[in-house]
């Protein structure tokens, strides 16, 4: 058999490498893709925007607008990170096991927009926030870290008492 396998190798090895290549598996390191110790993909990054989103099945507060602009809410700018766990976190009674932080990557001219609908719409706004277009709506992807420190953040806040935390805030004062 391992003859077999020689011949076929030496008679055909356009098919062989192919063969072999399809079973090499793809290394994602950063914005580079490797497969085989070749560069296959470079991500521009340049042009493109993350923005985060943290939700908590007890803690949706601030998706409002009439449902309008219902899971469109997002946090850009430089404490995206922070504002996303800290909703994430929930106040009161929220399970902390639901925090989710989800992240969408967005392309300037579509990140602009998202500025541009946080700015219009109704009501009181924060300064970070922006609305993703609706057909960003639905792709947005687990930030596994970061929920991880939302989650633990809640965990924080829910063993540490009010009156706990007010005693601290004095002797600091």
């Amino acid at each position: 058999m391992a003859q077999s396998l020689t011949n076929y190798v030496k008679n055909n090895p356009v098919e062989s490498a192919l063969a072999v290549a399809s079973i090499i598996p793809v290394v994602r390191i950063g914005r580079i893709a490797y497969q085989g110790g070749k560069t296959l993909l470079k991500q521009n990054t340049k042009n493109q925007y993350k923005v985060y989103r943290g939700e908590n099945k007890g803690n949706y507060q601030w998706d409002t607008a009439g449902g309008k602009l219902k899971g469109r809410f997002y946090f850009g700018g430089e404490n995206k990170t922070q504002n996303a766990r800290h909703y994430a976190a929930g106040k009161g009674t929220s399970n902390i096991l639901s925090a989710r932080v989800y992240s969408i990557t967005l392309p300037k001219k579509q990140y602009n927009i998202a500025k541009k609908i946080a700015n219009r719409r109704a009501g009181s706004k924060l300064p970070d926030e922006v609305n993703i277009p609706k057909q960003y709506v639905g792709k947005q992807k687990l930030e596994v870290g970061q929920t991880l420190l939302a989650q633990g953040q809640g965990l924080r806040n829910k063993l540490i008492s009010y009156k706990t935390q007010q005693k601290i805030k004095n002797i600091f004062k």
